[in-house]
């Protein structure tokens, strides 16, 4: 199934991501979201797609199809809420895991692991879209996180 391989290519193309700001731990890439309350390393999911299918062949039949998913990727950060670059560091998490997905490998055939479905991506990271909520303390004041909602396009290539 082509979503199932693409939200897991977005995923594994961002986990583990480190920032260029050394105390932060490196990024914890997930599709089935933990509870983001839970963690204190930065960590995103990767959860649900917009896409349009467009046949690229004659109607009917096997065939060609491109599918455009706009795919969501939600980011968490916990941090000290007295943290002196509390300014900086989360914009860098949102910089680092969007100069990634700008970066990622595209015209390359990727397999579905549960179904053996093969597809190949065509583009991704070409537009990307941020929405940059603002921060919230958590129970104890001590932390604040921030959320951010990363929306990234790609496109595949499937035949049936």
């Amino acid at each position: 199934m082509p979503l199932n391989s693409v939200q897991q290519y977005i995923r594994d193309q961002v986990n583990g991501l480190e920032f260029p700001i050394t105390q932060q731990a490196t990024l914890a890439a997930f599709i089935a979201p933990p509870n983001p309350g839970d963690q204190i390393t930065p960590l995103c999911y990767v959860w649900g797609a917009e896409s349009d299918e467009v046949r690229k062949t004659m109607p009917r039949g096997p065939g060609n199809k491109e599918i455009t998913y706009r795919v969501d990727m939600w980011v968490y950060f916990t941090e000290d809420s007295d943290d002196e670059l509390a300014d900086s560091l989360f914009p860098v998490v949102i910089d680092t895991i969007t100069s990634r997905l700008r970066t990622m490998q595209t015209n390359i055939q990727i397999t579905d692991p549960q179904t053996g479905a093969e597809s190949g991506l065509v583009a991704a990271g070409e537009n990307i879209k941020v929405d940059y909520a603002p921060a919230r303390t958590l129970a104890t004041e001590a932390l604040m996180q921030y959320m951010a909602r990363i929306i990234v396009e790609v496109r595949e290539w499937v035949r049936g």
